[in-house]
């Protein structure tokens, strides 16, 4: 279960663009330049690794073949009742 006092993705990710957009101004100190790279850098590693982790678990659910499950029996199953109550 997720603990209540983790910042969310989305709310990370925000915080990194806030971060760029300031370095990007050229407003900052040096000293302020280097502090905010540096939490840049951690942020963006972490939003990689935890991207990295959803997407395997992705395919994991998906499992080996690539999808979820294969739905062309049900189709055929269902085009064959569909004709026999045209028939019918």
């Amino acid at each position: 279960m997720k603990q209540e006092n983790k910042v969310s993705f989305e709310n990370r990710m925000e915080k990194l663009e806030q971060l760029v957009q300031k370095m990007e101004t050229g407003v900052s100190s040096l000293e302020e330049l280097l502090q905010d790279y540096e939490e840049g850098i951690k942020l963006a590693k972490a939003l990689e690794s935890e991207l990295a982790t959803a997407q395997a678990h992705m395919l994991e659910v998906k499992g080996e073949e690539g999808k979820l499950f294969d739905v062309s029996p049900a189709i055929n199953q269902a085009s064959f009742f569909d004709e026999q109550e045209a028939k019918g």
